[in-house]
C-alpha cells in the first residue's frame, strides 16, 4: 500500500512539472487527514488509504490545472478565523489582515458602528467583530451571492453582523463611525495581474472600467459627502497613491495620511473628519 511520503514526492515532481507552488503540499495533507497543520509531516509513512488516495489525487488534479488552493478545498484561514469561500468571493489576502490590523490598533474604544463596505466573505467584518465584540458591525456587498456566502461565515463563527445589500453606499441610509473597504482596484486590462486571478477570481470584487482604478474609490467618496463619520480605511494598490491623493484634492478631502504595509509600499488610505 502507498504511503503519504509517494503522493508526496510525485506532487513535488509534479509541480515542478506544471511550475505550480510545492508549498501547498502541508495544507492539502492537513486537510486529507483532518489533521493539524503543524503534525501532518509525522504521518509521511502511515500507509494512505484508498479514501484518502482518491481526494489527494483529486484536489491534486484541479490545483495542477491552475485552481486556487482555497477554492479547491473551500476555506482559508483570515485574522485567525476560518472563512469558508468559494469563486463567488475573493480570497482573503495577508495586506488585508493588516488592514484590519492597523483599524484595531488606532481604534480601542467601547463602543463603535463599523461598516465593512464591499464585504465578499466578510473576513474583515468577522476579524473586526471578533476582536472587538462590543462593535456594531454591519457588512454590505452588491453581490446577493456574495452576501451569502458572508452570512454563512458570520452563523459559522456566532458573529452578531448585520448585512445590506448595496452599490458601496447607494442604498445604505444609516451613519457609521468607522468604514472599511477593500474595493476593486484592479484596471481590466493590466498585465500584471496573475493569470490564476483572473481565470478564477470574480471580476466583479477585482476590477474596474477606469485606467488607474480609482473608480470605487471615487464613488465611495462622493457617497460619503454630507455625511458623519469618523474615518474610513481603504486598502489599494501600490502604484495609485499619486491617482489617489489628486482624486482626494478634487473631491475637497483635506484629512487623510497614506500608510504602508509590512514591505513599506503605500497599501492603505486613512481619511477622517478632524
Amino acid at each position: 500500500m502507498k504511503k503519504y511520503i509517494d503522493f508526496r514526492n510525485k506532487f513535488k515532481t509534479d509541480c515542478l512539472v506544471h511550475g505550480r507552488d510545492f508549498s501547498v503540499f502541508k495544507t492539502i495533507l492537513s486537510h486529507a487527514l483532518d489533521c493539524p497543520y503543524d503534525r501532518v509531516l509525522f504521518c509521511l509513512d502511515e500507509p494512505i488509504s484508498k479514501e484518502n488516495e482518491s481526494l489527494l489525487e483529486a484536489i491534486s488534479k484541479r490545483y495542477l490545472e491552475g485552481e486556487p488552493i482555497q477554492y479547491i478545498l473551500g476555506y482559508t484561514y483570515f485574522y485567525g478565523l476560518k472563512i469558508m469561500i468559494d469563486q463567488n468571493v475573493l480570497i482573503p489576502r495577508f495586506e488585508t489582515e493588516e488592514l484590519v490590523d492597523l483599524v484595531l490598533k488606532e481604534h480601542k474604544e467601547d463602543k463603535l458602528r463599523v461598516l465593512d463596505l464591499g464585504t465578499g466573505s466578510g473576513c474583515i467584518a468577522a476579524a473586526i467583530k471578533a476582536n472587538r465584540p462590543s462593535w456594531d458591525v454591519y457588512a454590505s456587498d452588491i453581490s446577493d451571492f456574495a452576501l451569502e456566502v458572508a452570512k454563512k461565515n458570520f452563523k459559522n463563527l456566532n458573529l452578531d453582523i448585520k448585512t445590506y445589500q448595496s452599490d458601496f453606499l447607494k442604498d445604505i441610509k444609516d451613519d457609521f463611525d468607522i468604514i472599511i473597504s477593500n474595493p476593486p482596484y484592479i484596471y481590466q486590462e493590466d498585465k500584471e495581474v496573475d493569470k490564476e486571478v483572473r481565470d478564477y477570481e470574480p471580476s466583479l470584487a477585482l476590477f474596474t472600467p477606469d485606467f488607474d482604478g480609482i473608480d470605487s474609490y471615487r464613488k465611495i467618496l462622493e457617497q460619503l459627502k454630507g455625511r458623519t463619520f469618523k474615518d474610513i480605511y481603504f486598502e489599494f494598490g501600490y502604484k495609485q497613491k499619486e491617482a489617489l491623493e489628486g482624486l482626494l484634492v478634487t473631491l475637497n478631502y483635506r484629512s487623510y495620511e497614506f500608510k504602508g504595509d509590512i514591505n513599506n509600499k503605500n497599501r492603505f488610505l486613512k481619511v477622517y473628519t478632524s
